[in-house]
């Protein structure tokens, strides 16, 4: 009796064992089949039912906040520990379409202009395997995956036991540690060209990503030569709203490790042995191509601190000014720097040193200004002068005077003054005043495009006095306005002939912006006394 019991006991055991093992083996054929099937239409919850019956590798390889995250929804509860609210939202769990190998773009025509332009600063020689020694050096942090921006975590998971064959993207939220998304880019492994032979190489993989503005910006790509498979080295910018493809880059432009999103432009780079190495400025909103900037070599990592774009490339750092060339929304909410690195500059067109036609003004220069903490230089020169008045050119370098541009022939169009006072409160916005009548007044003029154009500026409640019977502004001599605390303030003083009440010595009239110098507004009295 006892043998029988255990007899059965161990026949149902078989038998279980033999139902797990084709459960399992069951589970590994779908796992292999299952990128195979999906197509363009299949649905995220088709997905979802799918990754949840898969069993392959790539799920044992969970991080500690994914398990932490699967113990929520096991035990029917939210981030926060409660038990689950109806408006919990799962991860999303979907194959992301290729739209195109060509340059795609899913909206009407634009012609956005270019948002930043990349002044060189310096090159400098590596040693190549110095890299960690680089991000150390100039305060950077590498990214690398796994890691965070502040706000999202991303990570990538590839084929079981190959490497550098990540296709599959995972968004954690940091707040409160939940993954927002499972996005699988299979569709973008491999392009419809390619050499037979070189097969086996031209395998993408998710190189970088990064959310911005409500777009998740991905770039894929593989680790050989272009003529091996030419359909690779894309960013693909996807909606975070319905996870639609939004634009995607023309090939061989991103096979950087990184990229960096800049006002509205991503900066990126391509390049490989024995190909063309270059930096791509592209238009956020598009795709497009705006800037092509040439470099010595491959662009590895692309790092942002400042208003300083730092360029590791394979054996050349490269630092590079980072000019705004769009004006910001001018609203009092925002903060003056704020408003500041959002301001256009222009694009020089060098002059050479020696150059007759430039070193003409240069000899006639009448006011310098350096900015401060850089090697520009601009040079107020005087064009032409009649009748005690002057008409000028506005002069510039960015290597301490070695070389210069012509920024305007004409800054002010035909006004022309006595004398001129200018500044820069950086390379976009500066201030300049021609004086009359011999320094009795002078007139304020405000650029926002790093000296092209000069607009005259409006004082609004500028004081009036009344003496025998005659009502004017005794204030009518702007000085150079400066950054006080997060406000732009103008001081402005009586002039050579002001002698109401004690004139200059004894106070000016104080003019604050919160246009960046479009207008100032009367804010009262300061005391005229330097300290």
């Amino acid at each position: 009796m006892i043998k029988r019991e255990v007899f059965t006991k161990l026949k149902i055991n078989v038998v279980i064992c033999t139902i797990l093992l084709g459960c399992i083996l069951a589970g590994c054929k779908q796992n292999t089949n299952i990128k195979k099937s999906q197509n363009q239409e299949e649905t995220k919850a088709d997905y979802c039912r799918q990754q949840d019956a898969t069993t392959g590798e790539h799920k044992n390889q969970k991080s500690d906040t994914e398990m932490a995250g699967d113990m929520i929804q096991e035990n029917n509860m939210n981030p926060a520990g409660d038990m689950k609210q109806e408006n919990y939202i799962e991860p999303v769990c979907m194959v992301v379409e290729n739209p195109s190998f060509e340059y795609y773009f899913e909206g009407e025509d634009l012609h956005n202009e270019q948002t930043i332009a990349l002044h060189e600063l310096e090159t400098r020689k590596n040693e190549i395997i110095d890299t960690e020694g680089w991000f150390e050096k100039n305060g950077l942090e590498k990214p690398v995956f796994p890691y965070s921006d502040g706000i999202y975590t991303y990570r990538t998971i590839g084929e079981p036991y190959e490497a550098m064959t990540d296709y599959i993207l995972q968004i954690m939220d940091d707040a409160s540690g939940r993954m927002i998304a499972e996005l699988d880019f299979s569709e973008y492994k491999y392009g419809e060209t390619y050499i037979e032979e070189d097969y086996a190489f031209i395998k993408q993989r998710i190189l970088f990503a990064k959310i911005a503005d409500d777009v998740l910006y991905v770039s894929t790509g593989h680790n050989t030569y272009a003529e091996s498979s030419p359909q690779t080295a894309y960013i693909t910018a996807i909606s975070m709203k319905d996870y639609q493809v939004l634009w995607k880059s023309q090939p061989l432009v991103c096979n950087s490790y990184n990229f960096e999103i800049i006002s509205g432009a991503i900066v990126c780079g391509y390049g490989f042995t024995a190909e063309d190495d270059y930096l791509y400025i592209l238009d956020a909103k598009t795709g497009k191509i705006w800037d092509t900037i040439t470099i010595p070599t491959k662009a590895d990592y692309i790092m942002k601190k400042d208003d300083i774009l730092y360029v590791r490339t394979y054996d050349k750092d490269i630092k590079y000014e980072i000019g705004y060339l769009i004006v910001c929304d001018q609203t009092v909410e925002k903060g003056i720097m704020e408003q500041l690195n959002a301001l256009l500059t222009i694009k020089d067109e060098p002059y050479e040193a020696g150059n007759a036609y430039i070193d003409t003004y240069l000899n006639n220069c009448e006011k310098e200004y350096i900015l401060s903490n850089s090697k520009i230089i601009y040079r107020m020169a005087v064009a032409d002068a009649a009748a005690g008045s002057r008409v000028y050119v506005l002069l510039k370098s960015r290597d301490n005077g070695k070389n210069w541009y012509m920024t305007s022939a004409a800054p002010f169009g035909d006004d022309a003054g006595g004398s001129i006072e200018f500044t820069f409160i950086n390379e976009a916005l500066g201030f300049a005043t021609l004086s009359h009548n011999g320094g009795d007044e002078a007139v304020l003029y405000v650029t926002k495009d790093g000296g092209k154009s000069y607009n005259e500026v409006t004082l609004k409640g500028n004081p009036e006095v009344t003496l025998f019977d005659k009502t004017y502004q005794p204030y009518d001599f702007p000085q150079m306005p400066y950054i006080e605390k997060d406000t732009l303030v103008l001081l402005v003083g009586q002039g050579a002939d002001g002698d109401y009440d004690g004139g200059d010595a004894n106070k000016v009239a104080r003019f604050v912006s919160s246009d960046l110098g479009t207008s100032f507004v009367f804010d009262g009295y300061q005391s005229g006394k330097s300290d």
